[in-house]
């Protein structure tokens, strides 16, 4: 190797079996939900999404927090932020990677608001199930990515 690679330097491989799958749901009948798909920590951002996002826009839309355990302080922190403003929103546990990808796969888009990430699969992932996806610039994914039409 001569040089290292930066996370938002090369778009991050996902699994054939993953991508083939979210491939053929793509054009599929997509659902009101909207998914969040990170781990519960707070560099991730959910808590920080909930508190700007004006519930009103969701109108009949659901968020759905995808982040391992729900039982850890900060997903009860979000929890608690969920149920002070209202949002239509389920903080989901750990659940088997099959569902998540079948939610993913009906859903009709996802958010990653991370406060500091590096390059995450998440991103990936809503875009081979046809999803348009929220991202922030601090997600570090390649700035081509971030130019993608739908």
């Amino acid at each position: 190797f001569t040089h290292v690679v930066a996370d938002d330097g090369y778009y991050k491989p996902v699994a054939y079996n993953t991508a083939r799958m979210l491939s053929r749901c793509s054009q599929g009948p997509k659902t009101k939900d909207l998914l969040y798909v990170a781990r519960y920590t707070a560099h991730k951002g959910q808590v920080e999404f909930v508190q700007r996002l004006d519930p009103k826009l969701m109108g009949n839309y659901t968020l759905h927090f995808y982040g391992g355990e729900n039982s850890s302080d900060y997903a009860q922190l979000l929890t608690r932020e969920v149920e002070r403003t209202g949002l239509n929103a389920v903080v989901h546990g750990r659940v088997p990677h099959g569902e998540l990808l079948s939610h993913v796969c009906r859903s009709a888009g996802q958010v990653h608001y991370a406060l500091n990430d590096n390059n995450p699969r998440a991103a990936y992932e809503a875009l081979f199930a046809g999803n348009p996806i929220l991202i922030s610039h601090q997600s570090k994914t390649p700035k081509s990515f971030l130019e993608l039409p739908f």
